[in-house]
Parts: structure tokens; sequence; C-alpha cells
């Protein structure tokens, strides 16, 4: 039935072909080539223009656990190329990644980075494009217009405020925050200690004047005896 599906791609019914890898995989689910022919499945459904059957296909073969690494890239690559290549970025982000991850070459880390910048992961996008320049077999053309879209996205985003106003290190930060907050705190005590501060009384600013005042002197002498 398999080599029945790889003929009939190269004639006229790809809708065939797509049947007969389905029924291979149905009679046959133990086989090793079972999930290579739910593979195949999925794209020749799309070559017969079933792209969402083909999509469906695609999503439950990378569901399925223990799937040989081989056909789980191929079916990461497909299937998060199709997200990416209609703007469903948060779609394909994920399958993107772990394909750079499971595969690091050039065009995987550069399909991750216009993944990572559709989502809006500006730093994810600047790393990959930067690792993917260094690489054998890169589309310079390609990543270095990712990284000039990453960098102005990245200019107009809050982290990058917060990265140019953040220089000093974060534990000095918290303390030189501390410490501001201790001297205001201080500051405001001082002030309510002021106003608190009660003021001396009519009577006691008379007594103290009172007390002040110094004695006169008698002016009259006693008389001679």
């Amino acid at each position: 039935m398999i080599e029945k599906g790889t003929a009939s791609t190269t004639g006229v019914s790809t809708a065939e072909a797509a049947d007969a890898y389905a029924a291979f995989a149905a009679a046959y689910p133990e086989s090793e080539l079972a999930a290579d022919a739910v593979y195949r499945e999925g794209i020749t459904r799309d070559k017969a223009g079933d792209g969402k059957k083909a999509d469906e296909t695609i999503q439950n073969l990378l569901n399925k656990e223990g799937l040989p690494k081989t056909v789980r890239l191929m079916a990461l690559a497909w299937l998060g190329g199709r997200y990416l290549d209609s703007r469903q970025y948060d779609q394909a982000r994920p399958l993107l990644d772990e394909l750079a991850a499971g595969e690091r070459t050039a065009a995987n880390l550069t399909l991750a980075g216009e993944a990572d910048l559709g989502s809006g992961d500006y730093t994810g996008a600047g790393k990959n494009a930067g690792d993917a320049l260094g690489m054998k077999g890169v589309d310079s053309c390609r990543v270095v217009a990712l990284r000039a879209r990453t960098s102005i996205r990245l200019k107009q985003s809050d982290a990058y405020r917060r990265t140019r106003s953040g220089s000093r290190p974060a534990a000095r930060r918290g303390r030189d925050s501390a410490r501001c907050s201790s001297k205001r705190a201080g500051s405001r005590r001082r002030k309510a200690a002021a106003t608190r501060r009660p003021s001396l009384s009519a009577t006691s600013r008379r007594r103290t004047r009172i007390r002040a005042r110094p004695r006169r002197r008698s002016s009259t002498s006693p008389s001679a005896t």
C-alpha cells in the first residue's frame, strides 16, 4: 500500500495516494514506517487541495508519543512553516522553536526567529538571528532583514526602555530604592513631629516673664535712732 501511495503521487490522483498512506498506517500501526506514512498522507492531502485535512493529519501526528526524530522534525518544519506563511505566529512559534532546538541549522534558526518576531518575543528573535548569522549555509540577506526588523521593534517596546534605564545591577537598584524610601519616611516623621510639638500657653509665658523680671531694691533707707 505504501508503494501504491508513492506511485500515485507521480500520477494524477494525489487523493488516492493520500488514502493509500492512511490505509497503510491504519493497517500497520506498529510498523516503523507508520509515522512516515501518516506524514506523507498529510503533505499529499495538501497537494490534493485539502489543506485543512492536511494540517489536522500532521498535528495529530505530532501529538503522538515516541515519534522517530526524523519524522517529528519533518512534521514540525512542515506545519510550523505553514503557520508562519499564514502569519499565525502564536501557532508557529512553539513548533519552530522546537525544530531549531532539535536541529540547529541556519534555516531552522531563521524560521524560529521570524516566528518569535511575529509573536512579540523580540529578545528570542534577536538571539536566533544572531546565532544563524554565524552558521554555514545562512541566508544572510534574510537574517539581516530579520535583525533590522527586530531592532526596530525592540526600540519601540517597553523592554528596550527598561533595558536602557536599568544600567545598574538589580540588587543595587533595590538597595538604592530602599534607601530613598527610608530617607523619605524619616523626613515625613520629622515634619509630623514638628507639627505636633506643643506651644507654651499664655499662662506659662506670663509666669516665665515674672520669674525673669529682676527684683526692685527699696529706695528708703532706715532712719537713724
